[in-house]
């Protein structure tokens, strides 16, 4: 397991920085804007900035939307497995072990009890803005979108397709580009 998930806290506004580190290089980056509910996100030169809305009345899910108001993912209680959590990005449904917080380790899978897409250690430390140091009190939104930024950190080709390998499902030539 080589890549570790960590996370500062920057400015007036109460912004979050997740990066994902793989040995010594930055895989992967998000700032997450509590106020205002959004994820900026950055990984081999792709910028995209996604928001986070919970909806429902009996039953809340958590929505992401792209930059153009349209939605793109949901996390639903409801699609949960024995152990492990469903997010839907893309039309792709992906599956994560609910214990990550506690056991901080967070592993995303295609499919519940295959292998592992990415397995990740959550060094996760903040003051202010979480409000403890306990990584099981994490705001909702902000766990959400930690999940939903890996999970398109997944989707997006390699930048180095030799070096970095990244899901089987999806057909890809020598460049790291999606066919």
């Amino acid at each position: 397991m080589s890549y570790i998930l960590r996370n500062n806290e920057f400015g007036e506004r109460k912004q979050l920085l997740v990066d994902l580190w793989h040995f010594s290089r930055k895989e992967f980056s998000m700032v997450y804007d509590v106020p205002l509910h959004s994820a900026r996100l950055e990984s081999n030169e792709i910028r995209r900035v996604f928001m986070v809305y919970r909806e429902g009345k009996r039953q809340l899910k958590t929505l992401f939307k792209n930059e153009y108001g349209f939605d793109i993912g949901v996390i639903d209680p409801l699609k949960s497995e024995e152990q492990y959590g469903s997010i839907e990005l893309f039309g792709d449904l992906f599956y994560y072990n609910l214990d990550c917080l506690i056991e901080k380790k967070l592993t995303i899978y295609k499919t519940p009890g295959a292998g592992a897409l990415i397995t990740t250690i959550l060094d996760l430390s903040s003051g202010s803005i979480i409000g403890s140091k306990n990584p099981t009190q994490l705001p909702e939104d902000f766990f959400h979108s930690m999940l939903f930024g890996l999970c398109w950190f997944i989707q997006i080709p390699a930048e180095n397709s030799e070096n970095i390998v990244r899901c089987s499902f999806f057909h890809s030539d020598h460049s790291g580009r999606r066919l």
